[in-house]
């Protein structure tokens, strides 16, 4: 098999808090967006009250959809492009092991991450590539709250040994506001894994101005990966500290999209 690109797809579509009827503008305008960047694999998290809508909307390129919804957690879809994959497994959830350390705690319910794992094969080939859709929960979350899903990320990375761990790491308000950062950087590099955008990158996304011309911002989704060379990016709206922009009219979402080419290499 000659060297391939596979082309992954992210976007937290910023539905946590919507239990309302479906906004059928807004997911016209997310099915638009997706299917102008032709992915082999999308990765939506933050899918509330329209994930069904859209995944019927996009089974049109997909053939395979997953989709995990832990309790009242938000859901994380995937969707799978036949043109170059020809088998996908989904993994919904881990058990974790119980909480520990915390005494007094160790009855209370665990808080993980919204998770879900896609094993895919490429076609022509006995290669397979294992893709973990993520988002850390910060909504009502106390200090122990985050270490578990900390914890719970890396037990991910241990026992599950992902190649690409892609999504909303929350990183500012789950990882680094309560000093896990530096751990957590420590162990992913133990683990081999390379971060985009670094911690100290600088980067946000933009949501819009408001009526008293106030900008809005929120940290960008990221990923981790290894074993493959990936070119990630951000698709249009995200910019660094200090440089000038326009935002976007309309964009359906707090977050951008973050785009991975995954250079898969030639099997000898």
């Amino acid at each position: 098999m000659e060297s391939k690109d596979i082309i992954i797809v992210e976007w937290n579509l910023n539905e946590r808090k919507v239990n309302s009827v479906p906004d059928k503008e807004k997911i016209k305008q997310i099915v638009e967006q997706l299917e102008e960047l032709k992915a082999d694999m999308v990765v939506l998290t933050e899918v509330k009250s329209t994930y069904r809508i859209i995944m019927e909307a996009l089974s049109e390129r997909y053939f395979a959809m997953g989709s995990n919804n832990g309790g009242n957690a938000n859901n994380i879809v995937i969707g799978v492009s036949s043109e170059k994959i020809d088998r996908v497994l989904f993994e919904d959830y881990y058990i974790y092991p119980t909480r520990k350390n915390f005494p007094g705690r160790e009855c209370e319910k665990r808080i993980h991450p919204d998770r879900l794992l896609a094993k895919i094969k490429l076609k022509d080939s006995d290669r397979w590539l294992s893709i973990l859709g993520i988002r850390m929960q910060i909504a009502n979350t106390s200090y122990f709250d985050k270490k578990d899903q900390v914890e719970a990320l890396k037990w991910e990375l241990e026992n599950a040994k992902p190649d690409l761990v892609i999504g909303d790491f929350n990183w500012y308000t789950a990882i680094q506001s309560d000093g896990f950062d530096d751990g957590f950087k420590n162990y992913i590099k133990e683990k081999k894994y390379t971060m985009f955008p670094s911690q100290d990158d600088g980067s946000f996304s933009f949501i819009y101005t408001d009526k008293a011309k106030k900008k809005h911002y929120t940290s960008p989704d990221r990923v981790l990966y290894k074993n493959y060379k990936c070119d990630p990016q951000y698709g249009c709206n995200t910019r660094k500290t200090g440089e000038e922009f326009e935002f976007l009219p309309n964009w359906p979402s707090d977050h951008d999209i973050l785009k991975v080419t995954v250079t898969i290499p030639d099997e000898k």
